[in-house]
């Protein structure tokens, strides 16, 4: 009995060491296992075990697990005083959103290469990874290319940086330009320039208008100039008509009394 009790023990022992060893792994998390046991991956030779989401069995002294967060994390990048295309000094701010990859291939290059890797001291390597891109950047782009055209400045440093990011396991999310400037007061001038340039454009764009309005207001007082002297003459051609007719019937008239009186004197 005692012998019973004992091989209970230990096989409860041991079912709680097993079931011990099942480990979860949080939605937003990976697990990477390494160690005795698991096979090599056959692209990279790589002797890992990613889990994400559910659960796995870690085999104890045999293998060991470790987690990395999935969660999305921003680096931001600030460079200051680069050139650009004609050597006019920039400043830009720039602001990424990142994360583990999703795919397996992915998550097993972030499992080489970040694993064990500080998040703070990640996020500064990045920041000079994309600080780098947006430099080579500026350096192809004019000042007002830089500043007025954003979505096309963002979509070159993301072709530059998505690439690099790979690497790391990674992959972008977003990535905006938060701010252009410079400290040489070229985009002030530019401002200035382009408040003037709209006033000059206002006071032409009111010339114009005026000189419209005028000519339209002159062209209607032709139009009833002449449409008074056509009715002038309409009724001054009435008035010769009626004069006309009206000697005519007078004309008439008076070859009939002269042909009456005629006709009565030679009855006498």
């Amino acid at each position: 009995m005692i012998i019973a009790i004992a091989i209970a023990a230990v096989v409860l022992l041991l079912l709680i060491i097993f079931l011990a060893q099942y480990k979860r792994v949080a939605p937003n998390e990976i697990m990477v296992i390494s160690g005795g046991g698991i096979q090599p991956d056959p692209v990279t030779g790589s002797k890992t075990k990613i889990v994400s989401g559910g659960g796995t069995f870690v085999i104890p002294v045999l293998q060991e697990y470790t987690y990395i967060s999935q969660k999305p994390f921003t680096v931001a990048s600030t460079v200051t005083k680069v050139p650009t295309v004609n050597q006019v000094p920039i400043n830009v701010k720039t602001l990424a959103t990142i994360r583990i990859g999703q795919s397996d291939a992915m998550r097993r290059t972030a499992a080489q290469r970040i694993l064990g890797t500080d998040l703070d001291a990640l996020v500064i390597d990045l920041s000079d990874v994309l600080g780098n891109q947006v430099r080579s950047i500026i350096g192809q782009l004019t000042p007002e290319e830089a500043n007025t055209d954003r979505t096309k400045f963002q979509e070159n440093v993301v072709n530059l940086v998505e690439p690099l990011l790979a690497e790391f396991g990674l992959e972008l999310i977003t990535l905006s330009v938060e701010s252009v400037s410079d400290d040489s007061g070229y985009y002030n001038n530019l401002a200035i320039i382009e408040i003037k340039n709209n006033e000059s454009r206002s006071r032409i764009q009111k010339a114009e208008a005026d000189k419209n309005a005028r000519s339209k207001e002159a062209e209607s007082q032709q139009i009833a100039i002449k449409a008074e002297k056509e009715s002038e003459q309409k009724i001054a051609e009435v008035e010769k008509d009626t004069q006309i007719k009206t000697a005519q019937y007078d004309r008439k008239k008076n070859r009939n009394h002269r042909s009456t009186t005629r006709t009565r004197t030679s009855k006498y």
